[in-house]
């Protein structure tokens, strides 16, 4: 009765974590690790130069193609602990999608790994450029379905070029797919990610969760073309890129630049509201950005604050001063003892030194003309923090409009 009110343990005697409302639960390591073993043997444990992937020898038409910077062969693995890392709720979060496409697949461990980790995945589409890694990826998971037929099998197979197997649920599985009756994909096929098929589209148009495991070559067409690929998900999918996707943006605008130096139309500057990676932001730094962002408002805030009390009190200032009538009226009280025999006793020198100064640049009329020129000055004023209100206005609805995205 005590052990049936407790939280269940791991073999180490610490609590489980209990899983998220609405979101699967990672099966533990050991089985995942299992399966994978199965399927690719002992390259399942290797890492480094060893493995099938490094070692399987490009066709002399993908040399040729690399040769031409079409494509970059170039090839490393994802270790399963760091698949299984980038997996979790802190980074894609695929425990709440339905749909993954993996582009640059290798050999198809991250692919199938991603499948074991994630029951929640109806769907898992993997494509791989080079055909000999293909291969390997290919022999695992026919080698699954032959040596454990009770829960996978093979729903189709063109060798050398595609195989989609499916896993059949456990019969004390009660998660929501499996009651709703849909079945649980994984296919597995070799092509250019950067022609894919109509079904293959679909798939990336429509996925969750993206792996984008290409390594493009260093040049600017490469570069447009690795993002216009990116850009074809949907809102809101979670991407994992082995490019820096800032970095392709910056490649491509550069490209379109120079298209557009021969009509003068240029290109749109990086970050345009027309570009979807505007609002893209890495998990780790977002805490940073809002931090930035928050102290960037504060500060514009403070300065909208501080010109509408510089812009009051020019005004309280000249009102106070009325420097033509004040003017006239010293002068008066000067002429007046100069009448009564007083001389110009009644004023400073340094003053009346000035007055003979401000006399012979003009008198009034030239005080009056400064005036109009502090009055539109306290204009200027005024139209700058309304401009730092706009300001202020868009960064608020920009801020509004990244955290809906």
């Amino acid at each position: 009765q005590r052990r049936a009110n407790m939280r269940p343990t791991t073999q180490s005697g610490q609590p489980r974590p209990t899983p998220v409302t609405g979101k699967m639960p990672f099966p533990s390591s050991a089985p995942v690790d299992a399966v994978l073993t199965t399927a690719y043997g002992d390259d399942a444990g290797l890492h480094g130069l060893s493995t099938a992937g490094h070692n399987a020898a490009l066709t002399p038409a993908e040399v040729l193609l690399e040769e031409a910077e079409r494509h970059d062969f170039q090839y490393g693995e994802v270790l399963p602990a760091g698949v299984r890392k980038a997996l979790g709720e802190a980074h894609l979060d695929a425990q709440s999608g339905r749909s993954l496409v993996e582009l640059g697949a290798g050999t198809g461990k991250v692919a199938l790994q991603a499948f074991l980790e994630c029951p929640s995945l109806l769907r898992v589409t993997a494509v791989e450029l080079a055909a000999a890694r293909y291969r390997v990826g290919e022999a695992a998971l026919l080698r699954l379905c032959e040596r454990i037929p009770e829960r996978f099998s093979l729903l189709a197979h063109a060798p050398g070029a595609c195989v989609r197997i499916s896993e059949r649920p456990p019969a004390a599985d009660t998660s929501a797919h499996q009651r709703e009756g849909s079945s649980r994909e994984l296919e597995l096929s070799v092509g250019d990610v950067f022609e894919l098929g109509a079904a293959a589209r679909a798939a990336l148009a429509e996925a969750d969760v993206v792996f984008f495991e290409v390594c493009l070559p260093r040049t600017a067409e490469a570069a447009a073309r690795g993002l216009a690929l990116l850009r074809s998900t949907k809102a809101g999918s979670r991407v994992l890129s082995y490019e820096a996707l800032e970095a392709l943006e910056e490649e491509a605008w550069l490209l379109e630049g120079r298209r557009g130096e021969g009509d003068g139309s240029g290109p749109a500057a990086p970050g345009g509201e027309a570009d979807p990676f505007a609002h893209l932001v890495p998990h780790s730094v977002q805490p940073a950005l809002l931090a930035y962002a928050s102290a960037a408002r504060e500060a514009l805030d403070g300065l909208h604050t501080r010109l509408e009390e510089e812009r009051d009190s020019a005004a309280s200032a000249l009102l106070a001063l009325d420097l033509p009538h004040a003017l006239e009226a010293v002068e008066a009280a000067e002429a007046a003892g100069t009448a009564a025999g007083g001389g110009s006793g009644t004023l400073p020198l340094a003053l009346t030194g000035a007055l003979t100064a401000v006399h012979k640049s003009g008198g009034p009329r030239v005080l009056k003309a400064l005036a109009g020129r502090l009055v539109e000055l306290q204009r200027a004023s005024e139209a700058s923090a309304r401009g730092v209100g706009s300001v202020l206005a868009a960064e608020a609805a920009g801020q509004a409009d990244m955290d809906a995205r």
